[in-house]
């Protein structure tokens, strides 16, 4: 499917809540910490969900800003927001930043603008939780790149004694690259695309706030052409956001480069080489679609999976951390060690 119509700029909507529902004295942190009767109740929950039409789906858009690239080798959360709608409307939100216990890198820095000064007094992340989960809860998640911004929550939340949810998930950037042709799917591009104000990017509340306009225009788009309930909008958006929300089967095995035997058999030499001397590959991948692209690309970690083996990496081409079919790389050289 193909949705090529471009509009004009959304009306901004405003918050008509700051804070959290208060509960009646529910504890989240009681309840969701050890309550397997919770979690089965909110997987049916989930499923009643994904039947709803869209406009009567509760949405809850997730931004992270961190202090790098990878949660896997440390990187933490430094700022967090949400932008929760339903109906075509912000209904609440929350934002604020977070002290990560950890320096905050020159190149993140660079991006988002936050300092350590900044995070200083600012609370940690496991203070935050509580009300973040209840935030999230009976939601559906939205994120561009939803993949980073739950990669960086789980681990978050795993470390201050929490299980992730198991919302739904819905990726405004697997809806760009499957539905639409646009030049490029960074948010603020594909939101400039769409007419969409663009204001106060790599700040989390800043973009949040655009994937929602992005994620409402896309739905708009799509309703014409029979995208009516969630669990439409997640089978158009294809495999790259799972339709079990946030937890994927466990891979069958991974390594990262820092351990002295490579488990994963038939990994080709000039990758498992890279992958110890933390040198970044130039590789010319052949996408789904069969058209093939030459990038830069710094290996994370394989995973080997049941379909297959992949290269996890931050692609400098599109300037994020994406996943790589290892058999699907036709060629590849050593680009350079890294600093």
């Amino acid at each position: 499917m193909e949705v090529k119509s471009h509009a004009q700029v959304f009306t901004q909507y405003a918050v008509r809540g700051t804070t959290p529902i208060d509960r009646g004295g529910y504890t989240l942190e009681a309840d969701l910490r050890n309550d397997s009767r919770h979690r089965q109740k909110a997987g049916v929950l989930m499923e009643v969900v994904r039947s709803l039409p869209l406009d009567q789906v509760t949405f809850a858009v997730v931004d992270v800003e961190t202090t790098g690239l990878s949660a896997r080798t440390g990187d933490r959360i430094c700022e967090l927001a949400v932008v929760v709608s339903r109906g075509g409307e912000i209904t609440n939100q929350l934002q604020t930043l977070i002290n990560p216990g950890r320096p905050i890198s020159f190149g993140a820095r660079a991006v988002n603008g936050i300092s350590d000064r900044m995070v200083s007094q600012a609370p940690a992340f496991h203070t935050v939780a509580p009300v973040l989960l209840q935030t999230l809860d009976g939601a559906v998640l939205v994120g561009h790149n939803a993949s980073f911004d739950i990669s960086f929550l789980s681990g978050e939340l795993r470390s201050a004694g929490y299980e992730s949810p198991d919302n739904p998930v819905v990726d405004t950037l697997a809806l760009a690259r499957r539905c639409y042709t646009f030049s490029s799917n960074r948010l603020g591009d594909v939101a400039r695309s769409l007419g969409i104000k663009v204001q106060g990017l790599h700040r989390a509340l800043a973009d949040a706030t655009l994937t929602w306009h992005v994620l409402r225009r896309f739905m708009q788009d799509m309703e014409s052409q029979g995208v009516l309930t969630l669990a439409d909008l997640i089978r158009v958006q294809g495999s790259l956001t799972p339709m079990s929300g946030w937890r994927t089967s466990p891979p069958l095995m991974e390594w990262d480069g820092t351990q002295p035997l490579c488990p994963i058999e038939g990994l080709p030499p000039i990758i498992e080489q890279a992958m110890r001397a933390r040198a970044a590959l130039r590789i010319r991948y052949q996408g789904g679609d069969g058209q093939d692209s030459e990038r830069v690309i710094e290996p994370l970690k394989i995973t080997l999976r049941e379909q297959a083996t992949y290269l996890v990496a931050y692609c400098h081409l599109k300037h994020e951390e994406r996943t790589f079919r290892v058999d699907r790389i036709v060629e590849l050289s050593i680009e350079g060690v890294l600093g």
